[in-house]
């Protein structure tokens, strides 16, 4: 399904993404792995951005941050938490 809801996420149906990754946030079995947990709070953010959300966007991107580890997720969170609030002021 997650590809599935990477497609919708690009043609614009955000409210069934977000559902999506946040039910994908509360799943117990098969239990998340930290990455898989870091790519849905990046998806997270991307939707939040999407739909003019940027306190949650910057959430969701202060997580990939923290747990993202050395992955190219927590350099683009980074990037773009840096555009978010240069842009704010």
């Amino acid at each position: 399904m997650g590809s599935a809801v990477y497609a919708l996420t690009h043609i614009g149906d955000y409210a069934t993404a977000e559902a999506y990754y946040k039910l994908s946030l509360t799943r117990t079995f098969p239990k998340n792995s930290p990455l898989t947990l870091v790519l849905h709070y990046a998806n997270l953010a991307k939707v939040s951005l999407s739909t003019d959300r940027a306190e949650d966007a910057i959430t969701h991107f202060e997580y990939c941050i923290e747990n993202g580890g050395e992955t190219i997720m927590r350099y683009e969170a980074a990037a773009r938490l840096k555009e978010l609030t240069v842009n704010k002021f």
